[in-house]
């Protein structure tokens, strides 16, 4: 049934339970110091992360500032074309009646050239 333990197997055990306790404590120190490094990292990367997201977004809005701008250029652009577009059908009609008015001397003067010679 129950064996009488001697008490050097009872200080055997003793020892093994002591040592076995100090490995436990090692390895919880060194759980400790990687969660210590594992924290240090990972505070590192999500530096870097919000940094970058920080550049992205002044990028982006630098990106959407110019596309405003050339928005505003363009709009601009084509208003400006429709204004020549207007000055041009302007032009062209003082050059039609320009062309009919020296049309219309030329012939009178011919007229006047071929019906009224003795003047």
């Amino acid at each position: 049934m129950s064996e009488p333990v001697t008490q050097s197997q009872l200080a055997e055990v003793l020892e093994t339970m002591k040592a076995m306790q100090a490995q436990l404590a090692e390895l919880t120190l060194e759980v400790k110091v990687g969660q210590a490094e594992i924290r240090e990292k990972f505070n590192t990367v999500d530096q870097k992360f919000q940094t970058m997201e920080a550049k992205f977004e002044e990028k982006l809005n630098t990106i959407e500032a110019k596309i405003e701008a050339v928005r505003l250029e363009v709009q601009t652009n084509r208003e400006q074309l429709v204004d020549l577009g207007k000055r041009q059908g302007s032009t062209e009609n003082r050059l039609w009646a320009l062309l009919v008015a020296l049309f219309l001397m030329v012939v009178g003067l011919l007229a006047k050239i071929t019906l009224f010679d003795q003047v």
